[in-house]
């Protein structure tokens, strides 16, 4: 298997084989595959793909940039091109605030300087880096600048309503808000907006690729209080 391995115990009915991939790649498929009576194995052939970058470093050059850097999955990968996604999900003030934008890298960088961006103290901000080859993407993990103390560490849950993965439920554990806002962003600009009234909500028409999610808490204690549960990746 190409960027991988396929190993198996023979070719007789009941044999296993197993695929495993190079490092820098992920499989796409069934790692375990078993011989029919037929002469069929079961399932279908994997394959193993670039795997996505990881953001190595971010750092707050001054009050207005940050310096992002992450690292190639494999050595001569089949990257077009990154999309850089930053996002301000509080300004450190009592209000709904949010700020997207996306920054297109070439292929072969692995640095980027975002400025003009605010970052006062009490902010919260998220980066993703995504390799583009051709219509596939893949995204890096999330990773947060200035965490502030409004930012609640709790996990929101995700199921998936159907097989082709365009509708999603998420969970969250409820506080004394006086509603939620939901902000689905989509790392191609389909940005869609939610308000619940409970600890749930359903998004719909997602297609594949990379969206964020994050969940808003608003109350009216001591006047209007914005609260914010850490962001997930639907991928």
């Amino acid at each position: 298997m190409e960027n991988g391995l396929t190993s198996t115990g023979g070719f007789s009915p009941g044999s296993v084989a197993n695929y495993t991939c190079n490092d820098g790649y992920v499989l796409e498929g069934d790692s375990r595959r078993v011989c029919q009576a037929t002469g069929a194995w079961t399932g279908e052939e994997p394959q193993c793909v670039e795997g996505p970058p990881s953001i190595t470093n971010v750092t707050t050059d001054s009050t207005t940039s940050l310096s992002v850097l992450w690292a190639h999955s494999v050595a001569g990968q089949p990257t077009c091109y990154y999309l850089i996604t930053y996002i301000c999900l509080a300004n450190g003030s009592n209000s709904v605030y949010h700020e997207k934008r996306t920054l297109t890298v070439p292929a072969g960088n692995t640095s980027v300087v975002l400025s003009d961006v605010e970052l006062p103290p009490g902010s919260v901000h998220v980066v993703v880096v995504t390799a583009v080859s051709g219509d596939v993407s893949r995204s890096s993990e999330l990773k947060y600048i200035d965490i502030s103390s409004a930012v609640t560490p709790a996990l929101v849950t995700v199921v998936w309503n159907s097989q082709t993965q365009t509708s999603a439920t998420l969970e969250w554990p409820r506080g004394f808000c006086w509603d939620y806002v939901v902000i689905c962003y989509s790392l191609s600009g389909k940005d869609q907006i939610l308000v619940s009234l409970f600890s749930r909500a359903v998004l719909n028409d997602l297609y594949q690729e990379t969206y964020i999610a994050v969940v808003i808490c608003s109350s009216f204690r001591d006047g209007y209080t914005v609260d914010t549960y850490a962001p997930i990746l639907l991928k």
